[in-house]
């Protein structure tokens, strides 16, 4: 019987070293495998990549993160987009099926986008976003799957096992915006604990980064860029560390009136905020103020959760 498996000798011939044949070897088991496309998109940057069915990990070398300016065009934006989705394919065999992760609110079935009013992507607003990409990508619409973004984030680590053996968990997503997301039997979607109010506004004004800024410029006349440069200032700047303690005090209030008659049995918080030194630590201590003893996690997949969690809107792809 004739032997159906590669030439290695040959394939090493055309190899001009170890690490050309490692290369190509790579490039011919990702060629076999029918990767998918994980999306996530953000309020000021965008980040693609593909996802090993087999693994069900991120792989090397395909994550593309790009800024995106969301005042812009609806022209602008989704030329980024494309060449974002484009460029974490390039090299790789070109998937089948992609997942993304949206924010809201969106007609996710439809491909819809309802944004307005949110200081982003106002100009997409009643367009259809997944055609809009589909003919950059040339692909058929209903190849792609959209969803929230902070159900995204808390899937793709129940997808790969972060809450294992949990049957109720809230996720939380502290950023640019509040993104929040109930776990239930493995099944994550839309808290939309955003749009509710706390104290005199949406909590969405509260527990994001623009509360932050806003709140360090109204007290100190100064400005500040990111909540990364105010981080840098809390060992010398008692009033950023008062500002940090008062955004986990009113979280901890926010979280036990939200959560406090129902039986979540944990809470996971990913977002470029917990990587702040005091947020997790002052968090536990003010829920523990306020006698509501829950447990806390950090994601484990970081900014790879929701491109997981995206592709994971395909599961039926994914091996067993």
């Amino acid at each position: 019987m004739k032997n159906s498996q590669p030439d290695n000798r040959a394939l090493s011939e055309r190899c001009k070293n170890s690490m050309e044949l490692l290369y190509v070897i790579e490039s011919l088991e990702n060629s076999l495998e029918n990767n998918i496309l994980g999306v996530d998109v953000g309020g000021s940057h965008i980040t693609a990549g593909l996802i090993n069915t087999k693994t069900r990990k991120l792989i090397s070398g395909s994550l593309v993160r790009k800024p995106v300016n969301s005042h812009g065009s609806y022209e602008e934006i989704m030329t980024v987009w494309g060449d974002t989705l484009l460029e974490a394919c390039k090299g790789h065999a070109k998937p089948e099926t992609i997942g993304i992760a949206m924010p809201g609110p969106f007609d996710y079935e439809r491909g819809i986008s309802l944004i307005k009013g949110f200081n982003k992507y106002d100009s997409l607003y009643q367009l259809n976003i997944k055609e809009g990409l589909a003919n950059i990508l040339k692909i058929a619409p209903h190849h792609i799957k959209i969803k929230n973004d902070a159900a995204c984030f808390l899937q793709g680590e129940i997808f790969t096992g972060t809450t294992r053996g949990v049957s109720r968990v809230l996720g939380l997503t502290l950023g640019t915006g509040f993104g929040s997301a109930f776990g239930m039997n493995g099944i994550a979607t839309d808290a939309e604990l955003s749009s509710k109010y706390f104290k005199d506004r949406r909590a969405e004004d509260y527990f994001s980064t623009k509360w932050f800024l806003d709140e360090y410029f109204r007290l100190s006349g100064q400005r500040s860029t990111s909540v990364k440069e105010m981080n840098h200032l809390i060992d010398s700047d008692p009033l950023v560390e008062s500002i940090f303690k008062r955004f986990c005090e009113n979280l901890s209030i926010f979280l036990k009136d939200v959560l406090g008659k129902n039986d979540t049995e944990l809470i996971l918080i990913g977002g470029n905020i917990i990587k702040c030194d005091l947020i997790i630590p002052e968090l536990k201590k003010q829920l523990k103020i306020r006698s509501f003893d829950i447990p806390i996690y950090i994601s484990q997949l970081g900014e790879e959760a929701a491109l997981v969690g995206a592709a994971s809107l395909w599961a039926d792809k994914f091996v067993r």
